[in-house]
């Protein structure tokens, strides 16, 4: 029996009937535009994610290429690195040790091939050194040892305002050293010591040496001296008739991961 092949059967066409603006707006509506209306209606193959998104928030053409364009991935703009440090760590220590008066910020992030007893020669500078009201070493990889020496340090410096020791390994020993330091100075308006390693037990240990009832995210420390999201906030105030400042109040109870 000879095959006869079946004959294809037009689809009818459902007519639909639109509002005249409509009408009008899609008889003269571009390719382009055609291709917006297909994205914002779900059709998002026609676009790539950003122009989808763009589309919906526009209320202008953001496909300019129509229904032929060709998706792309979006071509970002590469971010260069972070140009290493130029500070001469051996010049700025010289010229902390001579009380430069044009140097009164130093700068030593990032820079992680500083010897352990340099660090600890900075702090010893800033003993006598009435010029440097700012001193950071974030990023240096400095331990305790480094924390003892900055902590003698503020016990007798009177000029530094800020000083910033943020992603190193100072453990809970360092930071209470240092803590403890700010019962001695009243000039210091800045103590930056996040993000150290501290395990857990150390942890326990601020709360049960400081106030067993609190905790983070807020700690009264010292009278003055306030502890958030791991900075520091020393609020001096000199030895005059003025009243102290009021602490806050107390934190809610801890966070059950802490009590078990």
């Amino acid at each position: 029996k000879a095959w006869v092949p079946k004959k294809m059967v037009d689809p009818i066409m459902e007519n639909v009937t639109l509002e005249p603006e409509l009408e009008e707006a899609l008889a003269n509506a571009s390719d382009a535009e055609l291709c917006d209306i297909a994205a914002i209606l779900g059709m998002h193959t026609l676009m790539s994610n950003q122009q989808y998104y763009e589309a919906l928030a526009s209320s202008t053409i953001v496909n300019k290429q129509g229904l032929n364009s060709v998706i792309q991935s979006t071509q970002y703009k590469p971010v260069p690195d972070e140009e290493p440090n130029a500070t001469d760590v051996e010049e700025t220590l010289l010229r902390m040790k001579r009380n430069d008066p044009d140097l009164v910020e130093v700068n030593l992030n990032n820079i992680r091939n500083i010897p352990v007893p340099t660090l600890k020669s900075y702090a010893s500078a800033l003993v006598e050194n009435t010029e440097v009201e700012r001193f950071s070493i974030v990023g240096t990889r400095s331990n305790d040892p480094v924390a003892f020496a900055l902590a003698d340090m503020l016990k007798v410096n009177t000029t530094l305002k800020s000083l910033n020791v943020e992603s190193n390994f100072i453990t809970g020993t360092g930071i209470l050293a240092l803590i403890e330091s700010l019962q001695f100075n009243t000039t210091l308006l800045e103590l930056k010591i996040d993000n150290q390693p501290l395990n857990e037990q150390q942890c326990r240990t601020f709360r049960s040496e400081r106030d067993p009832a609190n905790c983070s995210p807020l700690i009264t420390l010292l009278n003055g001296i306030f502890f958030k999201n791991g900075m520091f906030t020393v609020e001096s105030h000199c030895n005059t008739s003025e009243s102290p400042p009021t602490p806050p109040p107390p934190p809610p109870p801890c966070p059950n991961n802490y009590d078990q």
